[in-house]
């Protein structure tokens, strides 16, 4: 028996030697394993960690991976490492308390994957993260990873790393972004679209402009918000949001290419994600770049209509082509041809109102404004059809 008890002992302290020699064709240990060479203190999610110590601490010095003592000192050390960042995690004092590099380092964390130990710090701090989080070694590089992909992807648009480097709803619960579903299976369609917005927006991001949680948090948010805005939820997107999201606000960037929200348009673009009226899928708002087109179309459509009121003759509504002016800013009861009783018909007359001198570009500058003109005009349609 004794001779048996043996024999498994140096078995199980063979492997691990081996393992941590990195030979060819060594099984990774599992928990019986350091148990059968007489290590202890470790729990089943410890393992992954000691195993990845165990090549790194043999690397550095040889031998020190090959007994049950040199073994247990490593796991000794491991413990009391991520001990600590566990309960760095749970106080949120990462950053306060100054943990550094050598910290994350010490419980298997390559240095390569380190890419930014301030960011990391703040992950940890922050109150998605608890310490039971990175308690277990996983956990740990989950937020180790979800941080790097972030620093891959906000590479300010140089490079297109959405199909490589997107950030999935289990990389943003792992570094502490809140209102992400990991649970529900297929994933959620609305989450799909929010997590394609964001990932779109972190990708044409500096990387000083989304390096704490806080940042990643209100983008998340902002694509939240334009979601809940075309189900005909309240709050509706607000400017600092869609401001968040990448548009130019006021024209800040003073590149008149650039679509430039403002408060005067901002309501004709709630207004066209209002008119989206989403109720199941979110296919029309399933990739950034047809939120841009939306905002766009809406910008643009309202320049048109108060360039068109501002001119007291025809030169302006030259522009006004058709009806799809007026719906790309938010106003679907505009007409070429019948229509809702009223309405028939009124694009021609509304052109000519708008010509005319009684209107100015200030009196159509917004989608109230313009909208409550349409409105005038189609009660008196209305009262001329039954009269």
């Amino acid at each position: 028996v004794v001779n048996a008890g043996v024999q498994v002992y140096e078995a199980a302290l063979k492997v691990l030697s081996d393992y941590a020699n990195e030979a060819a064709n060594a099984p990774v240990p599992q928990l019986s394993l350091y148990q059968d060479a007489g290590v202890t203190g470790l729990l089943a999610g410890d393992v992954p960690m000691i195993n990845a110590l165990l090549i790194q601490k043999e690397q550095a010095a040889d031998g020190s991976a090959t007994t049950t003592t040199g073994i247990q000192a490593i796991v000794n050390g491991g413990l009391a490492a991520i001990f600590k960042l566990r309960d760095a995690a749970e106080s949120n004092t990462a950053t306060s308390g100054g943990l550094v590099a050598a910290d994350y380092e010490a419980v298997g964390i390559l240095a390569a994957d380190i890419v930014d130990i301030a960011a990391l710090n703040d992950a940890l701090d922050s109150v998605g993260v608890t310490g039971a989080d990175v308690r277990i070694y996983s956990g740990l590089v989950a937020v180790v990873d979800a941080v790097k992909q972030v620093h891959t992807l906000a590479d300010g648009g140089s490079v297109d790393a959405v199909s490589t480097a997107a950030l999935s709803a289990a990389d943003l619960d792992a570094m502490g972004v809140s209102g992400v579903d990991t649970a529900t299976s297929p994933e959620p369609a609305k989450q799909v679209a929010r997590l394609a917005i964001l990932n779109a927006v972190l990708d044409d991001a500096a990387y000083a402009d989304v390096d704490r949680v806080a940042e990643v948090q209100a983008i998340h948010d902002a694509a939240q918000a334009v979601l809940r805005t075309a189900q005909g939820q309240t709050p509706v997107v607000s400017k600092a949001q869609l401001g968040l999201l990448g548009f130019d606000l006021d024209n800040a960037d003073s590149d008149a290419a650039t679509p430039a929200i403002t408060n005067n348009n901002l309501s004709a673009i709630q207004q066209v994600l209002i008119n989206l009226n989403i109720s199941g899928g979110f296919s029309a708002l399933n990739d950034f770049t047809k939120l841009e087109t939306l905002v766009s179309d809406a910008v643009a459509a309202m320049a048109v209509i108060e360039a068109a009121a501002g001119v007291d003759d025809d030169s302006a509504i030259t522009t006004i082509t058709d009806i799809s002016t007026f719906s790309d800013m938010g106003i679907t009861t505009v007409t070429t041809s019948g229509g809702a009783a009223g309405t028939a018909n009124n694009l021609a007359t509304l052109k000519t109102i708008l010509a005319g001198g009684g209107i100015t570009g200030a009196d159509a500058d917004s989608y109230e404004d313009v909208k409550a003109i349409v409105d005038s005009l189609n009660v008196v349609f209305a009262y001329a059809a039954v009269s």
